[in-house]
């Protein structure tokens, strides 16, 4: 799931020592992702497996069959689909709509009540 740097900039303005501290944190990955990817925003996929905890159909799941790989290469440590592989249920979507809220909530409470402004929902392709 991406986090608009507009969306974590509201955290830096919250009047609460923790939100300033969430900002920062992130500004680290903004800053990674826009340099790698172009992307304006962070990757934050740590929220996901308690999201699918708290909201079961947060997640969508497909069957697949992967291997990891285990060699000495650049791709050591890589998960890649193959039809001998361990057959496991991998996550495919995310209902975004369901886990913002509960970012909000949960992990930026502090700036929720802070500002009016929400945090945007979308669906999500993992």
């Amino acid at each position: 799931m991406v986090l608009a740097e507009h969306e974590t900039t509201r955290l830096q303005h919250a009047g609460a020592p923790q939100a300033r501290w969430i900002n920062d944190a992130l500004r680290f990955y903004i800053e990674f992702h826009k340099q790698q990817e172009g992307l304006d925003g962070c990757i934050v996929n740590d929220v996901l497996p308690i999201a699918a905890l708290v909201k079961p159909a947060a997640l969508t799941f497909e069957e697949q069959q992967l291997v990891v790989d285990l060699d000495e290469a650049d791709h050591r440590g890589h998960t890649r689909i193959d039809p001998h592989g361990a057959r496991v249920k991998v996550a495919t979507r995310v209902d975004v709509a369901l886990v913002r809220p509960l970012l909000s909530e949960r992990v930026f409470r502090w700036a929720v009540h802070q500002t009016a402004t929400p945090i945007v929902s979308q669906e999500a392709v993992v």
